[in-house]
């Protein structure tokens, strides 16, 4: 869905690396998982929309996205393993889409 509606992904590589191991090719795939769960975050909205996604790589790594979209373009806050809670959202998610 977002790939469709943006152009670029912006992000700052090493921090993503150096805090949490995530790779960009990895970032791409967790966005274009069929069973990614998006969800509007107003908690962390004060200057801008911000968006939270649960999505899966190749590789069945769970990861937990914060991002906004400037200017058409993904911009993301942070990509890191997602917790326990995270996976069980994702994992419900491919559940009601099997039903």
């Amino acid at each position: 869905m977002i790939t469709r509606l943006c152009y670029d992904v912006q992000w700052n590589t090493i921090k993503n690396w150096v805090k949490h191991q995530v790779r960009p090719f990895e970032a791409e795939e967790a966005f274009i998982d069929k069973y990614a769960k998006l969800a509007s975050d107003p908690g962390h909205s004060e200057i801008e929309y911000r968006w939270s996604l649960i999505g899966r790589t190749r590789k069945n790594r769970t990861l937990a996205t914060a991002f906004t979209i400037r200017n058409r373009r993904v911009r993301i806050i942070s990509m890191r393993d997602a917790n326990k809670k995270e996976v069980v959202i994702y994992e419900e998610a491919i559940k009601a889409t099997k039903i």
